[in-house]
């Protein structure tokens, strides 16, 4: 599942929202996807600075900007939520949706995709210690 949200251009207090790569018109439907997201986002503090995050073991993160200020001149960030497995033309669909920046997208997914994976390099560190530690004790004792 992938969900987008931002604030309208004109009325603040509206959300703008696309599920699934289709823009949610139905209020009811428009709150209700709003729920799901804040269900995804509920425990976790979330980083405004468009770099990919984990929310959980299966939900992807970002915010992206728009290109369009709202009403006071301001800048208008939206959030993406995605599952793991979701496809990239699904989450593609879903950010152009709502109208955000997809090659911001693109250049945070690519740097995501190209990243060694913390838990991955913990590991590593942690074996490289291990080893060490193991090399100095047989050291010492001769």
């Amino acid at each position: 599942m992938v969900y987008s949200s931002i604030q309208g251009k004109d009325d603040m207090s509206k959300r703008i929202v696309a599920k699934n790569g289709k823009l949610v018109n139905d209020k009811f439907e428009i709150d209700k996807t709003l729920s799901e997201i804040d269900e995804k986002v509920k425990i976790k503090k979330l980083y405004h600075d468009g770099i990919i995050r984990r929310i959980n073991k299966s939900y992807l993160y970002c915010y992206l900007n728009h290109p369009e200020v709202d009403i006071l001149n301001r800048k208008r960030i939206g959030l993406v939520i995605w599952d793991k497995n979701d496809s990239e033309e699904i989450i593609r669909k879903t950010i152009e949706a709502i109208g955000l920046d997809i090659n911001q997208w693109e250049k945070s997914y690519e740097t995501y995709k190209n990243e060694f994976p913390e838990s991955k390099k913990n590991l590593i560190i942690g074996m490289a210690v291990a080893a060490i530690i193991i090399i100095v004790i047989k050291i010492i004792k001769g």
